[in-house]
């Protein structure tokens, strides 16, 4: 596409803008419209999980030319026991997402294309060129973050080969039976197929660095726990998710010349995450129905800040929770709160990924003695006390 009006330009391939405009494409196939992403794929290099409870059935119907796979139960380990939670678990790893949209949006896509700046409803190109919207939306991942208020999730994964098979039957979403460093600890396992799995270490932690030689080793000790026996590492991924510590990052309030430039701003620059997990694919999937459910592209600024301004009244037990884990809890000790969690029934679990908890739910969360008290807990209720000390 040649032209440099459009009625939408997309700032951004990543997993929200894709979603929207391969599922544009299919509703409202006259739309002129511009995807400008600055590397080489769609969706970077990241696999993206998801409970069945997080999206909506008809949202789940349209994803599934994307799955890469799905699990009918999925396991947590921690020192004191092992639980299997019978829910379905899905995954979409990027590679994927890219061979699939771009298959039907080939015309619709720039690659690298670097973005200097936004200007009310122009886009300017580092190659000189200016791309006119009348609906620019901006998706080009986080702002810089303040690392006082927030806590990280930050993982290394090794898609691995190994000579026999590991004998998992389906992903194993904590397994916190590791030695404990670094904050709170454990490994997540994916089972492609027989050999092949892909295996990360995550930990929640109070600084966003990690030592990624040092982590690669960990991965591959515990892989010989396990007995698997690796004959080749074909790929890797890494990342560090935002976990606020208050509503100042989701409101974006730390990069207000950004927020100026476009008020269309979505995934995780726009503060669609949740809080606690840093995962963004729920609140993603729900922004695409969100929009998609307009009768206009005009409508869309509304729309994203009623869905911003419902998560900032919902989400700050969620901001609460990050402090009482970060702040209240030692690290050697966070695994605890997590081992108590996954003792509630599953009905709260669902919940509790899918960002829908009623009051008792969250009322549950703190029984059957958790392993932080209720004093320490409320110590840390307000954001001011936390940062005074």
């Amino acid at each position: 596409m040649n032209s440099n009006h459009y009625d939408i330009v997309f700032v951004g391939g990543g997993l929200v803008n894709s979603l929207l405009a391969w599922q544009l494409k299919r509703i409202k196939p006259w739309l002129r419209f511009l995807i400008l992403e600055k590397g080489h794929t769609l969706g970077g290099k990241h696999t993206w999980s998801f409970h069945e409870q997080d999206v909506s059935p008809a949202a789940l119907e349209w994803l599934k030319p994307l799955l890469s796979a799905v699990w009918p139960f999925y396991e947590v380990a921690f020192p004191k026991y092992h639980r299997i939670i019978p829910s379905r678990y899905f995954s979409i790893r990027s590679r994927k997402l890219h061979e699939v949209i771009t298959k039907e949006l080939f015309e619709n896509i720039l690659f690298d294309q670097l973005v200097l700046r936004i200007e009310g409803n122009r886009v300017l190109l580092e190659n000189g060129r200016q791309i006119q919207g009348q609906v620019i939306v901006d998706g080009r991942g986080l702002h810089a973050w303040e690392p006082a208020t927030l806590g990280f999730q930050k993982f290394l994964g090794l898609e691995l080969e190994l000579n026999h098979p590991h004998g998992l039957k389906g992903p194993v979403l904590m397994d916190a039976t590791v030695t404990q460093k670094d904050g709170y600890r454990f490994l997540y396992c994916l089972p492609w197929t027989e050999t092949r799995l892909l295996v990360e270490d995550t930990r929640y932690s109070r600084v966003p660095e990690l030592d990624i030689e040092g982590t690669r080793q960990e991965i591959l000790n515990y892989c010989l726990s396990k007995a698997w026996q690796v004959n080749e590492i074909f790929d890797e991924e890494q990342g560090c998710l935002p976990l606020p510590l208050s509503n100042g990052f989701i409101q974006g309030g730390r990069c207000p010349e950004d927020v100026r430039e476009t008020p269309l701003t979505v995934g995780m620059r726009g503060g669609f995450f949740h809080p606690t997990t840093g995962y963004s694919f729920p609140c993603s999937v729900e922004t695409v129905e969100l929009l998609l459910s307009a009768h206009q592209e005009s409508d869309w600024q509304p729309l994203l800040e009623s869905q911003k301004k419902r998560l900032l009244e919902t989400q700050s037990f969620y901001w609460w929770l990050n402090r009482v884990l970060f702040c209240s809890v030692a690290d050697e000790k966070r695994f605890e709160l997590l081992q108590h969690f996954y003792q509630l029934p599953d009905d709260v679990i669902h919940a509790f990924y899918s960002g829908r908890m009623a009051w008792f739910d969250k009322l549950r969360f703190f029984l059957r003695t958790p392993p932080v008290s209720v004093f320490a807990a409320l110590r840390v209720w307000n954001w001011g006390t936390v940062n005074g000390n």
